[in-house]
């Protein structure tokens, strides 16, 4: 039997627009609206995968007259009530096809008019009411970092009008369309749907991690802001990013190598408590698994939450973590920060090792520079004073600091051993005015060995040994026009970790080691941790 079809078909499309438009206005709400801030909003934006790093940027603008500021005004509160109003609208539009369409034809190309006014009216308001002129030249980040376009960032923008399209279409044509048996036509669909689920439910085989030509890793982790990112230590380039584990702890501020081949530990903890109010949150440990493509995937929690703000972490052969957390207490014109060493057993129960005085204010970006010196032995830099290294005995209870590199010698960045009792220490820092080096030093004496790299016009903003202990890749922050502005460096070590103490102790006698120095890359940004 040939029955007219029109209307039903028409309203079906009509349908779709609408429901279309409330998800678009779902979204905008879980992503700047009044649902952004609600923990309904945020676990929907981390299940949508909608959590994405966010940049600041100043604009310019001309100022202009006051009557034009009022007019701009106006129309932003024009343009923000109608984008509100637009699925109510086009509800409107629908139930007027629906009532009105049969025997008048001419109804379905006039709503379709009206909708396309409708939905193009909010993006030219948008255009109309903003003075500020984009520049992302001078934002002072990579526009890499911003999301790619990609087929969502179209679709978005055109599906609205090719629905209106549809539904025009389907109301002004002539020919009647045959009832089709919907049985079979929804068994398709449903299978299709299953088959399409199936294959994006089922789990890939991730590639191992990959090793360069020398035997080292080819990809480490680093710190570079509030983010992790995957580094391709062959090429010198970055390979991806890691993403945010949680919709709370979304801002990355420590990480470590752990003794499983493309496995780390990352420390995150909340924006609002790092940027807005110090270390006053929680932060939390987290598995980050990087495949031989240079894909990161964040695994499970390791631990339980850590009062304060994470800024530190090393994993010892043998599984056990140490962390370096900042409590802040008092209010926020007058604050009190305290340093607390803790360390973490394979299973995870954790226990606090040493307490640092505490101390007035709080530093966000003070680098604990945490090693393990051996099985039991944690370095770090101590608080107050000029910097040094120290370690400590976290197994015995009355163990107090020893230091092994003294002030002089140590700088901002930290320290890492070596095989056969050296230490490279990297001496001044983004703070510390005077010598850029890499030193090697002895720790059971703390003299200086030698010289492994010196910048006269760059700093060491992070470095990091291979878990051999064979190469260091360090990352550098060029002053301008030192060449370019984050200059990543490999140095082969097998000749220097056992070198003879100079016959002087005076540190101006030890030798310069000058080590095999290749330049692999740059980082787009300042970088400032990496776990190789």
């Amino acid at each position: 039997m040939i029955t007219d079809r029109r209307p039903p078909y028409a309203l079906f499309w009509w349908c779709l627009l609408v429901g279309w438009t409330l998800w678009e206005l779902l979204l905008d709400e879980i992503d700047h609206g009044a649902l952004a801030e609600t923990a309904f909003g945020r676990l929907a934006a981390f299940a949508l995968g909608r959590v994405s790093p966010s940049f600041m940027c100043a604009g310019t603008y001309s100022a202009g007259p006051d009557w034009m500021w009022a007019l701009r005004s106006g129309l932003y509160q024009a343009e923000d009530t109608l984008r509100a109003g637009t699925p109510a609208l086009l509800a409107m539009l629908a139930f007027w096809v629906a009532r009105s369409a049969p025997g008048r034809p001419g109804v379905h190309p006039r709503a379709a008019g009206a909708a396309f006014a409708l939905l193009a009216l909010p993006p030219a308001l948008t255009r109309l009411s903003d003075p500020f002129t984009a520049d992302l030249g001078s934002c002072g980040f990579d526009p890499e970092l911003l999301p790619a376009a990609d087929w969502s960032a179209l679709l978005t923008p055109a599906l609205p009008l090719v629905l209106v399209l549809l539904a025009a279409a389907a109301g002004v044509r002539d020919l009647p369309l045959p009832r089709l048996p919907w049985r079979p036509v929804g068994i398709a669909v449903a299978a299709l749907l299953l088959a399409a689920g199936a294959v994006r439910l089922a789990p890939a085989a991730r590639p191992a991690p990959a090793t360069a030509a020398d035997g080292t890793s080819r990809h480490a982790l680093a710190l570079a802001g509030p983010g992790l990112l995957v580094l391709d230590v062959e090429r010198g380039e970055r390979a991806g990013d890691v993403p945010v584990p949680d919709p709370y702890f979304t801002v990355y501020t420590a990480v470590a190598r752990t003794p499983e081949p493309g496995v780390y530990y990352a420390a995150a903890t909340d924006p609002d408590g790092w940027g807005g109010r110090g270390a006053r949150g929680r932060s939390r440990l987290y598995r980050i698994e990087v495949d031989g493509d240079g894909g990161a995937r964040v695994g499970g929690q390791v631990g339980g939450p850590i009062e304060g703000v994470v800024t530190g972490v090393a994993v010892s052969p043998a599984g056990r973590v140490a962390y370096w957390s900042d409590v802040m207490t008092g209010t926020d014109a007058s604050p009190t920060t305290t340093g607390r060493l803790g360390v973490l057993g394979p299973a995870g129960h954790g226990r606090i090792a040493h307490r640092a005085a505490a101390r007035q204010g709080h530093d966000l970006h003070r680098t604990p520079g945490l090693y393990w010196a051996d099985a039991r032995t944690v370095g770090l830099r101590p608080e107050g004073g000029e910097p040094r290294i120290a370690e400590l005995d976290v197994d015995d209870p009355a163990a107090r600091l020893r230091v092994v590199a003294p002030a002089g010698e140590a700088g901002e960045t930290g320290a890492l051993p070596l095989a056969g009792g050296s230490l490279v220490v990297a001496a001044g820092g983004v703070e510390l005015p005077g010598d850029q080096e890499l030193r090697l030093l002895d720790r059971a004496s703390g003299r200086r060995l030698g010289r492994l790299l010196r910048e006269d016009c760059a700093t060491v903003s992070a470095f990091a040994l291979d878990p051999a202990g064979r190469h260091l890749l360090a990352a550098l922050d060029a002053e301008s026009g030192c060449g370019p502005a984050f200059p990543l460096i490999r140095l082969d070590l097998g000749r220097v970790s056992a070198v003879a103490p100079p016959p002087s102790p005076a540190p101006e006698a030890a030798p310069d080691l000058r080590p095999p120095r290749r330049q692999i890359g740059r980082s787009p940004y300042h970088l400032s941790g990496i776990a190789w």
